[in-house]
């Protein structure tokens, strides 16, 4: 059953839940949430979001403006060869699970720009990522820079990284991706710094009064 997918300005697409042609635009690493989890049992994990283009859903608006259908997955960052979702679901990309030696070396922002077949179901009318998997034989592993709507690849943990950069590199529809940085441990570390930077504690005196010394133990 075709599910329309409603836009900001009232307009929709009629979407299939199944498998789509897509390509990764970008990595976002938005840190460690401050937000407490739903459940106390759960922790915090440094979380990554790929974004996927998908262009069999792009839609043109009615001042004629063609948009792309951006797909959010959110994902805890790899930590080391620790098992995660995150690895399985390259496995199932590149169709070969990738061994401990590789995800030690695994460069994460290889990704971008990469193909892939993105499984959409329904999720309260909207569309969700339920699987990642390889692209359809005969269809390019990677695409070009030019061909894609945008390509970004950015961390909070860098040194200069600020949440309001996502608002220059990220389309408008996006910017609430600023919003989950700002939320962050890692934003939370550098503002702290960069108070203690501008207000310098006090130097620690040595000075002791001579009528003192006598208490002194050596």
């Amino acid at each position: 059953m075709a599910i329309n997918i409603g836009q900001s300005d009232g307009g929709g697409i009629d979407f299939e839940p199944g498998g789509y042609h897509a390509h990764c635009v970008g990595m976002v690493v938005v840190g460690t949430s401050t937000v407490p989890p739903p459940d106390p049992t759960w922790n915090n994990y440094n979380t990554a979001v790929l974004m996927f283009n998908v262009p069999e859903l792009a839609f043109t608006d009615d001042e004629g403006k063609k948009n792309d259908r951006i797909m959010c997955v959110f994902r805890t960052l790899p930590s080391g060869t620790k098992k995660g979702k995150l690895w399985d679901e390259l496995g199932s990309w590149r169709g070969k699970k990738l061994s401990l030696d590789e995800r030690a070396g695994f460069d994460i922002s290889k990704l971008i720009l990469a193909t892939c077949t993105l499984t959409l179901i329904d999720n309260n009318g909207k569309p969700k990522v339920d699987a990642i998997s390889m692209p359809e034989r005969g269809k390019p592993k990677v695409i070009d820079a030019a061909d894609a709507p945008f390509v970004v690849e950015w961390n909070i943990a860098e040194e200069g990284a600020k949440p309001s950069d996502l608002k220059d590199l990220l389309p408008e529809y996006l910017h609430w991706l600023s919003d989950k940085a700002a939320e962050s441990e890692e934003w939370g570390r550098k503002q702290g710094k960069a108070m203690e930077a501008d207000h310098p504690a006090p130097a620690a005196t040595s000075e002791v009064e001579e009528e003192d010394d006598a208490a002194l133990p050596f």
